[in-house]
């Protein structure tokens, strides 16, 4: 089952953010099919990333007629163990 959200603008899958940016508008701005990871496509155009992927849809039991496309938009490794664990405990030398 799909989390709830999860392919809205703005939120957070992984290092993946949702973005408005339509599948055939990145092609157009030069960014190039370089693979697949999942069932999502992986676009880039020199250091930038999109991961972009058609959402199912749980009322048809199918998927919805578009492609949701979501920004490579990594955290620093010490923001992400905060997030999940609460804020990095302080010891003393």
């Amino acid at each position: 089952m799909t989390r709830p959200g999860r392919f809205e603008t703005g939120s957070r899958a992984g290092p993946f953010v949702a973005t408005e940016k339509s599948l055939s508008a990145l092609t157009e701005d030069g960014y190039e099919i370089r693979g697949n990871l999942g069932t999502a496509l992986i676009l880039q155009k020199a250091a930038s990333v999109y991961s972009c992927q058609i959402p199912p849809d749980p009322d048809s039991l199918g998927f919805k007629p578009y492609f949701v496309c979501a920004e490579l938009q990594e955290l620093p490794r010490d923001a992400t163990a905060e997030t999940e664990t609460g804020p990095a405990s302080q010891t003393k030398n």
